[in-house]
């Protein structure tokens, strides 16, 4: 039998959580009120979420959609990341499958963004992931009713990500050319091909043709694209693998023995320490996807076909490549008014 829950101890709750959201003790007050007036003449009883008499197939459903999603093509990267998110999730809710309501759902990201304080993007992303798992399980007919339909997007605001300009580019390789060759064989190889910084790390030194200055690269979903570079990067590129004395087949490695492969972490540890080694760069944000992005919006402002520059750069979705339209856009407009603007 369900127990009955006492009012004063619900508003408690509720005025503990809007101490995250509300700093005005005067605004607190007025909403404890407004929780006595609504809530006085209702009886409320504590949900039961005690082991149900019933199998539990939650773990074994997951197990079977996230085995899908290898079968659907997708990296075991992305399906560690669901896994995690689904730990996560069904550790707060406390319920099995079948037992989840919009209601819990709702709850469980509300807490995730005044507790855990995550951004809206973040909880889109969760989101997401809850959504493909409980879509699955509808249309596989495990369970009868889909709790993530009522589920809507947190709308994002966004913003123009800002890419390099052509001095910081300058200051950044030199930097890197200094420091080592492998260094600046990373950062030309990253500005020259726009590949992600999982596709590099994983290529092997057997996979650059040099002659032809290409490779071929698997992306999400095990895709495979070629990608190319120019001579500047083929020939940093060259004289650090020619600099190298160890076995390791991976075409980029840490630079301490025993000369592991670099891992995603490495390398942006690498970038970012670039930027502290000139003060010019102070402040100036230094990762493997703002070069990715600099590769496409140098590409746009080339005037390269939208279509071609996303099958350069492995976007199956043209909105993903237009999102660099922002920064093409704004060069354009600096080009036009210093052109025609005197």
């Amino acid at each position: 039998m369900a127990e009955q829950v006492n009012l004063d101890e619900v508003v408690t709750n509720i005025m503990y959580g809007l101490t995250n959201v509300i700093a005005e003790q005067t605004r607190l007050n007025d909403a404890k009120a407004v929780l006595y007036m609504a809530l006085h003449n209702m009886q409320i009883y504590r949900e039961e979420t005690g082991l149900s008499t019933q199998v539990d197939n939650t773990s074994e459903w997951v197990r079977l959609f996230l085995a899908s999603m290898l079968v659907r093509g997708c990296t075991e990267k992305t399906v560690e990341t669901y896994k995690q998110e689904y730990k996560q999730f069904f550790t707060a809710v406390n319920k099995s499958l079948n037992e989840i309501t919009t209601g819990d759902i709702r709850g469980y990201l509300a807490h995730c963004k005044l507790v855990r304080h995550n951004t809206d993007q973040t909880i889109n992303n969760k989101t997401r992931m809850l959504r493909g798992l409980f879509k699955w399980l509808t249309e596989e007919e495990y369970i009868t009713k889909n709790p993530m339909l009522k589920i809507k997007d947190n709308k994002v605001e966004h913003r123009v990500k800002e890419v390099f300009t052509d001095e910081q580019i300058t200051i950044v390789k030199d930097v890197a050319k200094e420091h080592s060759l492998r260094d600046i064989a990373i950062v030309d190889f990253l500005h020259r091909t726009g590949v992600r910084i999982s596709e590099m790390v994983a290529l092997n030194r057997d996979d650059i043709d040099m002659h032809g200055r290409q490779c071929i690269v698997y992306g999400k979903g095990r895709k495979e694209r070629p990608v190319y570079f120019n001579g500047e990067a083929a020939v940093h590129l060259k004289e650090y693998l020619e600099s190298r004395t160890d076995d390791n087949p991976a075409l980029f490695v840490g630079s301490r023995a025993p000369h592991k492969r670099m891992t995603d972490d490495a390398v942006r540890v690498m970038l970012k320490s670039l930027s502290e080694m000139d003060k010019r760069l102070n402040g100036i944000a230094i990762n493997p996807h703002k070069w990715r992005r600099q590769f496409v919006t140098e590409l746009l402002e080339k005037d390269v076909p939208l279509t071609l520059v996303a099958d350069l750069v492995g976007h199956n979705n043209l909105n993903t490549t237009k999102d660099n339209y922002g920064n093409y856009s704004r060069s354009k407009a600096k080009e036009a008014h210093r052109k025609y603007v005197s």
